[in-house]
């Protein structure tokens, strides 16, 4: 009986192969729209799968899965964006995995077993009581036992890590890997574990990956992979003429059409009649995706909801928009992408009065869940499985959110009064903490479609900012937290952590849309300004850097423009912080990580930078005047254009930096390392370079007059038309140094020996010694 079910369970995953409609698209199944996609690949027992160079490009992934399938016991590990197509390159798999053997006639034919993460239930049991809930023959580990196995485990994102510490779903994949090492150690067995995933989750759960494994991230469709899917779309579809690359090219959808699923929904509202006069509704010129998916949801509002029979419930299109961004929300505050209608009818009758739907006032729990049902005909929800529905694309869902956030925030600051700020925060807490408190909005999915949904909301916006500035002014002191948390998380400072973040987000976004004049009226020197005292922005940063996997770097907080003059924020981590023209001066920044920051011309004057770590950051136009930049690291760095006048650059890391143009004019830079350091037109006057690397540096045009370069190393420098005036050259190594076009009349202590190794020509004035 095992071996007919079996059969049966492989034979399932065919038929819907063959025979399923697309949810998004009822007319095509997926096997005659199918194109393989290509993918980066990392074999994690011989190479470094951090080190991108280690990768290698793979033009047809279901080609190499089977390779590697044949080759090897090794699981495999398969990640991409949401709409890449994993789930769908499993299924071509098992095809592909099946046709292969029946043509061979294999006497051990592979047992493939697909199972969706979402539909797994309860993770933390032994991994075959939580296997067998799906495939009841799956007894024990004995039944794999004799066997070619594929288990292909799929949808890591769907059962979604929602605090990024869901112990149950690692130690389950721990457990996985192990159970397929000690099958794999039979002679007689062999087990592939295959399991799939959204990036970022794959990325949060590595840890539990126990074992060697192979890994795969689906890339974009190329301009090719597009054509050919446009020709099997547009063949099926009969649609005449066919569509072209150049067509979204002109429709400025070419940023949606590399992911299969985005370039399913493109497709079919370019063919439409409707679709075509909605998008020459857009504006003109570069459209955003937020512009994008509004149009979507209009066209399905005309194309599918008005034709349901309950639409009245829905009357009209701002209803209908309201009800799909509450259910994204409610999503969002679960850290789901799926849903039991249950579920989600309880939040929205829990909750409604924030959310304000009049439908959910009207209406029984059955007829909330008919309008529910009838929601999920539309290519925004996947097929009722299980009673739940979620969203066909995770963009949709996070673009919604968004909307939904907005709505929130404008109805709970509503009651904000300024004459009575501190009272009016207190009215506001409790809605705050609710919208904000639970989950946090990410920089990967939600902070552009933020930008884009504020560029539209403009006016509302601004009249956001002030009511959620005094409200982040209060909470950063922590005044409502008791009386609000509310048990939202196991920790209450995640809670917290998640307000003040998501406010900081919403803020300084908002804050970059105001003019000059506007942003000025609020801050004298135009800077936005939200950590009154030295040490506060120190706090927040530390509240984040307390929560597990809270850390303040990846929220890419865009803090262009921000005052943070005097701040204290010594022997913490900023790096990759967006912090562009901000100012910085006289900060305290000591043995602070500021690696590849973006400080491009930010005001650093006067600051303590001294053992920074500065490496990869971009500092190109910063003010860095009598900045203290001892023994910092600024490796790789950009400081092109910087003024660096007057620094101390003693013992600093300078190798392979950009200073071209940059003023150094006065800086001490005695015992630095500027080997490879690109100096091109940089003024070096006056400057000590006692003792400094600068082997291979490219000083070509620099000024160097009157600097003290006693013992320096400048083998193999450009020093073509170098200002050398004054220079002290005494026991500098000018060995290979490129010194045509350099005049050297006026250099002090410079010895003939000196001069026999490096490189003149007619146009180097040599002195007479």
């Amino acid at each position: 009986m095992t071996a007919d079910q079996v059969a049966e369970h492989t034979n399932a995953i065919l038929r819907t192969l063959a025979s399923d409609p697309l949810p998004i698209d009822p007319d095509l199944t997926l096997w005659q729209v199918y194109v393989v996609p290509s993918a980066k690949y990392w074999n994690t027992g011989t190479k470094d799968k951090t080190d991108e160079e280690e990768t290698k490009k793979i033009p047809d992934l279901i080609e190499s899965l089977l390779n590697n399938l044949e080759n090897s016991a090794d699981p495999i590990v398969i990640h991409g964006q949401p709409g890449h197509g994993k789930t769908s390159a499993v299924f071509m798999l098992t095809h592909e995995i099946v046709t292969n053997e029946r043509n061979k006639k294999q006497t051990k034919p592979a047992t493939v077993l697909i199972y969706e993460f979402k539909n797994l239930g309860r993770l933390d049991d032994n991994e075959i009581r939580v296997l067998s809930t799906r495939t009841p023959f799956v007894r024990g580990e004995d039944f794999f036992y004799g066997r070619n196995t594929v288990l292909i485990l799929d949808g890591m994102d769907e059962r979604q890590v929602t605090d990024r510490s869901d112990i149950a779903l690692k130690e389950f994949i721990r457990h996985m890997f192990h159970l397929s090492a000690e099958i794999n150690q039979r002679e007689d067995s062999k087990f592939n574990l295959i399991l799939t995933g959204r990036s970022q989750f794959v990325k949060q759960v590595q840890p539990s990956f126990s074992a060697d494994y192979h890994l795969y991230e689906i890339e974009d469709f190329s301009r090719a992979q597009v054509d050919t899917w446009l020709k099997k779309y547009c063949g099926k579809k009969q649609i005449r003429p066919h569509l072209k690359y150049k067509d979204f090219v002109d429709w400025h959808l070419e940023d949606l059409i590399h992911q299969p699923i985005l370039l399913t929904i493109s497709s079919m509202i370019l063919s439409d009649i409707e679709g075509r006069k909605l998008l020459g509704n857009l504006p003109r010129g570069q459209i955003s995706r937020g512009d994008i998916y509004r149009m979507i949801i209009k066209w399905t509002y005309l194309k599918k909801w008005q034709h349901q029979p309950n639409r009245t419930n829905l009357p009209d299109e701002r209803t209908y928009n309201q009800f799909l961004r509450i259910v994204a929300f409610i999503l969002f505050q679960h850290g789901q992408e799926s849903i039991k209608v249950g579920t989600l009818i309880e939040s929205l009758k829990k909750d409604n009065a924030l959310y304000g739907l009049e439908v959910v006032k009207l209406k029984n729990d059955q007829q909330l869940e008919d309008i529910s049902r009838t929601l999920a005909v539309s290519f925004f929800f996947k097929e009722l499985e299980d009673n739940a529905f979620s969203f066909i694309h995770k963009t949709i869902k996070d673009y919604l959110t968004v909307e939904a956030l907005f709505d929130l925030f404008n109805e709970a600051t509503e009651i904000f009064r300024p004459g009575r700020p501190e009272k009016s925060c207190d009215a506001m807490a409790s809605d705050i903490y609710f919208i904000s408190g639970r989950a946090v909005i990410s920089h990967e999915d939600h902070v552009a479609f933020l930008r884009d949904v504020i560029a539209d909301r403009k006016a509302e916006a601004k009249e956001l900012f002030e009511p959620l500035e005094m409200f982040f002014n209060l909470a950063q002191t922590h005044v409502y937290l008791l009386k609000h948390e509310n048990g939202r998380n196991a920790d209450p400072l995640t809670t917290e952590a998640n307000v003040l973040s998501t406010l900081l987000h919403w803020l300084t976004e908002i804050f970059n849309i105001f003019s000059k004049k506007e942003k000025k009226e609020g801050y004298a020197d135009g800077k936005l300004c939200l950590f009154e005292n030295h040490d506060d922005f120190y706090k927040f940063i530390c509240l984040l850097n307390a929560v597990k996997y809270g850390n303040f770097s990846d929220h890419h907080f865009h803090l262009h423009g921000f005052n943070l003059r005097k701040a204290s924020l010594s022997e913490i981590s900023l790096s990759a912080a967006d912090m562009n023209k901000t100012d910085l001066r006289y900060a305290n920044l000591r043995y602070t990580n500021l690696s590849e920051a973006n400080l491009s011309e930010a005001n650093l004057s006067g600051a303590d930078l001294s053992y920074a770590n500065l490496w990869g950051a971009n500092l190109k136009g910063a003010d860095l005047i009598v900045a203290n930049l001892l023994v910092a690291d600024m490796g790789g760095a950009n400081l092109s254009d910087a003024d660096l006048s007057g620094a101390n650059l003693s013992g600093a890391n300078l190798r392979h930096a950009n200073l071209m143009n940059a003023n150094l004019s006065g800086a001490d830079l005695s015992e630095a390392d500027l080997s490879e350091a690109d100096l091109l037109n940089a003024d070096l006057s006056f400057i000590d370079l006692i003792h400094t690397d600068l082997r291979d540096a490219d000083l070509g045009e620099a000024d160097l007059s009157y600097a003290n370069l006693i013992e320096a190393n400048l083998n193999g420098a450009d020093l073509s038309g170098a200002n050398l005036n004054g220079t002290n050259l005494r026991g500098a190594n000018l060995n290979g140094a490129d010194l045509s076009g350099t005049g050297l009349n006026d250099a002090k202590e410079l010895t003939r020996e000196q001069l026999e190794k490096a490189i003149v020509d007619h146009t180097t004035g040599i002195p007479s010694f």
